[in-house]
């Protein structure tokens, strides 16, 4: 959400979609920040 300047229902949403490569632990995301630049350079 920080790093993309979003909300949490986007950043949730960006992540049950599939366009982010996550880590889930639990209920928890880990994300990792190299996933969240491949998403942007994908984007732009």
């Amino acid at each position: 959400m920080e790093m993309l300047h979003i909300g949490r229902n986007s950043a949730y949403s960006i992540l049950k979609d599939g366009l982010i490569k996550t880590i889930k632990v639990g209920k928890k995301y880990i994300i990792p920040k190299k996933s969240v630049i491949d998403f942007l350079e994908s984007a732009g």
